[in-house]
């Protein structure tokens, strides 16, 4: 009797790398004859950091990777594939000029309305010298002493 059972590949989900998810973890699962079974990883357009003969790689880059699972008994063996994407849209921060500080204007806002905007955006302003009046949060804080 000839054994020509296949092993059962499944890649795992696809996911997303963004500007603070730079590294992801590979989830795929294999079924059948586990103890027999050798992981080979490829990629065309990737890359694989660490665990390429492993269920569980680590990449950095999005692309498609392939996992081939290799039973060393019959030596047949199955693949499936998943898809690592890129969030390339970065935001943009626009800062407009504003008013000189001097005798008659006290006070400026810095004017930010132009930049990317989204309930998932934090704008943070940070000054070496200046001063913010209030909350320095949002698009258009209010400063009364010049800085960098």
């Amino acid at each position: 009797m000839q054994d020509t059972d296949l092993p059962l590949v499944d890649a795992g989900q696809g996911d997303e790398l963004n500007c603070t998810v730079t590294s992801i973890q590979l989830q795929a699962d294999a079924s059948g004859q586990v103890a027999n079974f050798t992981y080979t990883w490829t990629t065309m357009n990737g890359n694989i950091v660490s665990g390429q003969g492993t269920l569980t790689p680590v990449v950095d880059q999005a692309g498609t990777y392939t996992l081939t699972v290799l039973d060393t008994i019959n030596q047949c063996s199955a693949a499936s594939m998943v898809e690592i994407t890129q969030d390339a849209d970065l935001p943009m921060a626009v800062i407009e000029p504003s008013n000189t500080l001097n005798c008659n204007f006290t006070t400026a806002v810095l004017d930010a309305s132009a930049s990317t905007q989204g309930p998932d955006l934090v704008y943070t302003w940070t000054t070496v010298g200046g001063n913010f009046v209030g909350d320095p949060s949002g698009l258009m804080p209010m400063i009364d002493q010049a800085g960098s």
